[in-house]
């Protein structure tokens, strides 16, 4: 959905430069890396003290209709920890994302496992800020269902 007109055409784009304390990550999520749809696509732009996220813009695709901020998650990231625990189990991050979105089904992926790849997406993000590194998410070979928590099944 856009909102030029027929005649109209974007000339141009400016992207900010990240002032101090700012780190941005995107993520996608699909079959193939290249010329696929995601399934889920993270945009995330953190401020942080270093130990601590200060504020948070995130957005995701595959997600809604369209690409859209998540703004529960944004305002539930703030003050938290920049390195998420051991087990990452914050069920915060669950409610925050069911507040902001409600996932279609379709032949890219499930309700419910586009609400867990964008809580994995958000616990790399931070993982990857607070150690400076790269970090790969691999396979538990647990099924969906085991996986997924009960508040985020509703919807399969």
């Amino acid at each position: 959905q856009q909102d030029r007109q027929q005649s109209e055409w974007v000339e141009g784009l400016f992207i900010p430069k990240l002032q101090p304390g700012w780190r941005f990550s995107c993520y996608k999520l699909s079959r193939r890396f290249d010329q696929d749809i995601s399934a889920v696509m993270g945009a995330f732009a953190l401020n942080t003290d270093g130990t601590v996220i200060e504020q948070a813009r995130v957005a995701f695709g595959g997600m809604a209709g369209i690409p859209q901020r998540a703004a529960a998650l944004e305002t539930a990231l703030s003050g938290k920890p920049l390195r998420p625990p051991e087990q990452m189990n914050e069920h915060w991050i669950d409610d925050a994302l069911a507040a902001d979105f409600t996932p279609l089904t379709d032949v890219r992926a499930s309700q419910s496992y586009r609400l867990l790849a964008a809580r994995n997406l958000v616990q790399k993000c931070r993982l990857e800020a607070a150690t400076d590194t790269s970090v790969r998410l691999a396979g538990t070979g647990l099924t969906e269902a085991e996986l997924i928590p009960p508040a985020l099944q509703q919807g399969q």
